[in-house]
């Protein structure tokens, strides 16, 4: 792609810029002075076509027109390489920002212990197969509990049944 030689020193302006201020500062100061050169160029086109003027007079404010106009087409060219550069930025951004947060993602699921179903999983200072074993055994300890319960309450009761009745037995 050939640049043509106002594209380079326009290039080169802006990089020089660049130097002291950000790109979407400087961006927001050439649509400013392309603001004002579009207005100053309305006025002059109003004058032209407003008023009856001597020929010199309209040849001045006609130079003038003319010279509005490239320093208008100038601000446009530059403001559409300032901003594909915004844009390269903008997707550089978000490139290093896509990295680091896979990065990130990569430290905190992998590293940090939370695997893929086909490893074991780290549980801090024991690994989960000894956890997930440790879960099992205390499963089957509830059961036996849960039947020894069964089997103990009634006897239990029965007990209590029987300690009430010799105070029955007593009373009768």
């Amino acid at each position: 792609m050939g640049w043509s030689s106002a594209e380079k020193t326009a290039s080169n302006m802006t990089k020089k810029k660049r130097e002291s201020l950000g790109v979407a500062q400087e961006i927001d100061g050439l649509e400013e002075k392309l603001s004002r050169c579009r207005k100053d160029l309305e006025a002059v086109t109003s004058q032209l076509y407003r008023a009856e003027l001597s020929p010199e007079d309209r040849r001045s404010l006609e130079k003038e027109k003319h010279t509005l106009m490239n320093k208008a087409s100038k601000y446009e060219k530059e403001l559409k390489l300032l901003r594909h550069e915004n844009r390269k930025n903008t997707l550089l951004s978000v490139a290093i920002f896509t990295v680091f947060a896979l990065l990130y993602a990569y430290w905190t699921i992998y590293k940090q212990g939370l695997r893929g179903p086909w490893r074991e999983w780290n549980c801090g200072d024991i690994t989960c197969a000894d956890n997930r074993q440790g879960h099992e055994e205390l499963a089957q300890q509830q059961l036996l509990a849960e039947d020894l319960l069964q089997v103990l309450l009634p006897l239990h009761r029965e007990a209590l049944k029987q300690s009430t009745r010799p105070e029955t037995d007593n009373k009768g």
